[in-house]
């Protein structure tokens, strides 16, 4: 790990510095409770939960998105955390203690997620009222709105320097036009699901996948995706790397869907386009079992003993997967 330089954080002084002392004077209990709401509704693990809880809905093309950002979003987000150190404010006196943490500085991943959280809320509205995913011009107040909400937040709780918060709304950004480019080659080489190109052909049962019927998967594409997830684990979580203690809690989660939606929801990948139908219609007991099995994969892996990660991320990895391709030939 390299340790953020000096010479720059002498240059950022003038800027973080005086910021800081500014939102510090906000010391009413109510800011802090205001601030400790915002962080944790901007934490990591809600985009990491909700694809999985998506695909269990039937709402895949969102699904699939918030997948992708999702992914970019933690991978991005922690290379910089695991291999450059900035000292907290409140490590080095620069800011008053009100939360704590061990982790590095910089970038603010909370701001990140809050830039990226900004775009997927925006793209849930403009799904839910004509089922497409654009950008418009407010996209861009919400954007702004949450980045200084919880930038406030995060100086004021003497955890982030104003100029970690720049670095996160950049780091979403960023994060938000890599996703669109991957979200172009996904419906190029696997579909749409806005317009149904991710199902199989209706009235044409030979294309679709039935739990009878799993030999119409493309077993090569399905062996590729299982061994690169293993390889990325292994890497990831054995020396020297070892680049999150959080890797089942998050790549546990989201692996298991990017598998699902490679397999089930890519009929350009099978010799006959086979795919699992178009959702017809969502029983009241799908909410409750998305929330269920949303709740229990985030718990489960954050309970995980790290002594044997390799084996319980397999293991995690298996049962996810299985349940919900379970959930989707059975149920829905």
């Amino acid at each position: 790990m390299v340790e953020f330089p000096n010479w720059l954080e002498e240059k950022l002084a003038f800027i973080d510095d005086p910021i800081i002392r500014y939102s510090q004077r906000a010391t009413a209990r109510f800011f802090f409770f205001l601030n400790m709401a915002l962080t944790y509704v901007m934490a990591l693990e809600i985009s990491v939960a909700a694809p999985v809880a998506l695909y269990v809905l039937g709402w895949d093309a969102l699904a699939t998105e918030i997948l992708y950002l999702s992914l970019l979003l933690a991978t991005m987000s922690q290379i910089p955390k695991r291999f450059i150190w900035r000292y907290r404010p409140f490590m080095v006196h620069r800011a008053n203690q009100r939360k704590r943490t061990t982790t590095s500085s910089f970038p603010s991943r909370a701001v990140a997620c809050a830039t990226v959280y900004a775009y997927i809320l925006a793209n849930i509205i403009g799904y839910a009222s004509d089922g497409s995913f654009s950008l418009r011009w407010w996209h861009f107040v919400l954007i702004a709105a949450l980045f200084i909400a919880i930038s406030f937040a995060r100086v004021n709780l003497g955890v982030h320097y104003p100029t970690d918060c720049i670095g996160g709304i950049l780091l979403g950004v960023v994060v938000i036009l890599t996703g669109l480019g991957i979200r172009a080659a996904d419906v190029a080489t696997c579909g749409d699901c806005i317009g149904g190109g991710c199902y199989s052909s209706p009235g044409n049962p030979d294309s679709e996948i039935f739990a009878s019927s799993l030999n119409k998967i493309n077993f090569l594409r399905f062996g590729i995706v299982i061994g690169l997830s293993v390889i990325v684990g292994v890497a990831f979580i054995v020396p020297p790397i070892q680049f999150w203690t959080k890797f089942i809690r998050v790549y546990g989660v989201l692996l298991p869907s990017l598998l699902f939606r490679l397999t089930f929801l890519c009929p350009v990948s099978t010799a006959s386009g086979a795919a699992i139908a178009a959702p017809i219609n969502r029983p009241w007991y799908a909410w409750l079992f998305a929330a269920l099995i949303s709740a229990t994969a985030m718990t489960v892996a954050a309970i995980t003993p790290a002594k044997k990660a390799i084996l319980s991320f397999c293991l995690f990895y298996s049962i996810l997967f299985c349940v919900l391709s379970a959930w989707r030939l059975f149920i829905l």
